[in-house]
C-alpha cells in the first residue's frame, strides 16, 4: 500500500515536507519569486500559520504539489517540518478552484462566489470548513451574502472597504426595500472613510514634502552661526523636533 492510501479527495492534511514533490513542468511553469516568498513567510510569522497548498496523490501512491508552489517554497526556506494541504484529483481547474478559495485578497462577495464554486465542484461544507480554516457555520454565513440584491451584490464584489460583519448583517435582513435602506446608509459610512482616507493621503504627501525641504536645508543651517540668538532657537527647535520624532518612532515600531 503507497503512502497516498491514508489520503482522501477534499481533506485537509499536515504533510510533511518530505512527501511533498514538485514535477518539472511545474516547477519552470512557475519561477521562483522570492520577493512573494518573503511576504508568505512575513505572513506566516505574523498569524503563525501558512495558506493551505494542493496536492494529488499519484498511481505510485507519492503526493504530487499542484497548487501554492510558492507557499510549498517558503515553508521549506523557513524550515517548516509539515505543510497544511488540501487533497485533490489532479484536475488542473479543480488546483485553480482551491487557489481562488484561499486568495487573500477577495471582498466577502467574491468569497461567497468562491465558496460556491467550491460547492459545485464537489467539496462539502465540512471540507471547505476545513481548508480555510473556519466553522461550518462560518461557512454558511459566507454564502449568505448571496441574500443581498443582485445590485449590491455586484457593488460590493470589488470593493474591500465593505466589511464581512455588515453586509451579513444587511443580507439577514427581511426585504430587499429594507437591505437596500440599510446599505444606502452604510454606503455613506464608507463614503465618510474614503474622504478621511483622502486626507490622510494629502497629509502623508505634505509631510514628505516638508521632510525633504528640512533634509536639503540642512547642509546650510550653519551659515546662521553668524547670528548666535537665531542659530540658538533653530538648534533648539530642531532638537525639539527630533526628540518628538524619536517619540513616533518608538511607538510606531511596537505597533508592527
Amino acid at each position: 500500500m503507497g503512502s497516498g492510501a491514508r489520503f482522501k479527495r477534499g481533506e485537509m492534511y499536515h504533510v510533511p515536507m518530505d512527501e511533498l514533490a514538485c514535477s518539472p513542468e511545474l516547477d519552470e511553469a512557475c519561477p521562483a519569486d522570492l520577493a512573494l516568498q518573503e511576504s508568505i513567510l512575513e505572513h506566516c510569522r505574523e498569524q503563525g500559520s501558512l495558506r493551505p497548498v494542493s496536492f494529488r496523490v499519484c498511481q505510485d501512491g507519492t503526493l504530487e504539489i499542484i497548487g501554492g508552489v510558492d507557499r510549498l517554497r517558503a515553508a521549506k526556506a523557513a524550515g517548516l517540518p509539515t505543510i497544511p494541504a488540501v487533497c485533490c484529483t489532479g484536475d488542473s481547474l479543480e488546483a485553480e478552484v482551491v487557489e481562488d478559495l484561499l486568495r487573500p485578497d477577495l471582498t466577502p462577495c467574491r468569497r461567497a462566489e468562491a465558496v460556491l464554486q467550491a460547492l459545485a465542484y464537489g467539496f462539502s461544507k465540512e471540507q471547505l470548513a476545513a481548508v480555510l480554516g473556519v466553522s461550518v457555520e462560518d461557512v454558511r454565513s459566507i454564502l449568505e451574502m448571496k441574500k443581498l440584491p443582485q445590485e449590491i451584490f455586484e457593488e460590493c464584489r470589488s470593493h474591500p472597504e465593505y466589511s464581512f460583519e455588515e453586509l451579513l448583517n444587511i443580507a439577514r435582513m427581511e426585504g430587499t426595500e429594507q437591505q437596500k435602506t440599510a446599505f444606502a446608509t452604510y454606503r455613506l459610512h464608507i463614503e465618510d472613510i474614503r474622504k478621511d482616507k483622502n486626507k490622510v493621503e494629502r497629509l502623508y504627501r505634505e509631510s514628505l514634502q516638508c521632510l525633504d525641504a528640512i533634509e536639503g536645508y540642512l547642509p546650510y543651517l550653519d551659515v546662521l552661526k553668524a547670528d548666535q540668538a537665531k542659530y540658538a532657537k533653530l538648534r533648539d527647535k530642531v532638537s525639539a523636533i527630533s526628540r518628538r520624532l524619536d517619540n513616533w518612532l518608538v511607538h510606531r515600531s511596537l505597533e508592527l
